[in-house]
């Protein structure tokens, strides 16, 4: 059973849910996005290889500092966030790497289907590290990869800048076109 999104008309103050129709194409996207999508492909040798590629092109395209991809399954009827894969992150084993819809942040943006972007991060809540030292990030943003209003995942991501409503509209732009390709991908798997 995958988990199944449908739109709500409450918007919240920190959730986003652009309008989504059906009519719309990958063509007649910002030409951000038509770039991202360029650059990532379409030929992946796994979920893995899919979900690494596209944290990669993020980070390059919106000076993302660190990322996770989760990726949504089920598993005895239970649908859950699962880790996938991490851009520039150390994943400590002890860290919980897995959420069910409504826990956690990932957990509540996938059961909202709706971005979520936190222009105030808590100092210590995570720290992005380089060889130079490690800082605070100043922003995090959370979204859902829904296509065909399936969600197939959700990616968290970290910055020193805050994301701007156009940074919103590019990640809900691309996450359209990473669903469709996470759907191709779960085919021939």
């Amino acid at each position: 059973m995958q988990l199944r999104w449908k739109k709500k008309d409450k918007q919240s103050a920190t959730m986003v849910e652009p309008e989504r129709t059906e009519s719309r194409t990958f063509q007649d996207k910002s030409s951000a996005a038509q770039r991202f999508i360029r650059n990532v492909g379409d030929k992946f040798s796994s979920m893995v290889d899919l979900s690494q590629k596209v944290l990669s092109q993020i980070a390059k395209e919106k000076e993302i500092l660190q990322g996770v991809f989760l990726i949504s399954i089920t598993e005895n009827g239970i649908t859950k966030l699962k880790y996938l894969s991490g851009y520039a992150c150390v994943r400590i084993e002890t860290e919980e790497s897995e959420f069910l819809p409504g826990e956690g942040l990932p957990g509540q943006v996938a059961k909202e289907g709706k971005i979520l972007n936190l222009k105030a991060v808590p100092e210590g809540y995570v720290k992005i590290r380089t060889g130079l030292g490690e800082a605070s990030p100043s922003s995090l943003i959370i979204i859902p990869i829904i296509y065909e209003n399936i969600l197939y995942g959700v990616i968290e991501l970290a910055s020193f800048h805050e994301f701007t409503l156009a940074d919103e509209k590019f990640f809900y732009t691309i996450s359209e076109f990473i669903g469709s390709q996470m759907k191709i991908q779960q085919g021939t798997n």
